[in-house]
């Protein structure tokens, strides 16, 4: 379960993740401890947002859902703006 793979090493590792998100200035919001085996698009969607209306939630570029970017921006006012892939449309 605490087995997880780092694409962009092409190596596994053995702990926990933390999924955090912060503020502008870096005080944290919220946070978030899985099993590395998880996935990190799969935690976004179960976090609880508690986000102003209009704000944008940066995002690296596991966290890339088109889904979710339009579920956050309808309901909720939050704009996720993760970074995209070179041959992303």
């Amino acid at each position: 379960e605490y087995i997880g793979y780092v694409a962009s090493k092409k190596r596994h590792f053995c702990g926990i993740k933390v999924h955090m998100v912060v503020t502008r200035s870096g005080e944290p919001v919220e946070l978030v401890f899985r099993p590395g085996s998880e996935n990190d698009l799969s935690v976004l969607w179960k976090m609880d947002l508690s986000l102003p209306k209009n704000s944008k939630l940066y995002a690296d570029g596991a966290y890339n859902s088109y889904d979710l970017e339009d579920l956050l921006r309808e309901d909720e006012s939050i704009y996720l703006l993760a970074k995209r892939r070179f041959d992303s449309k």
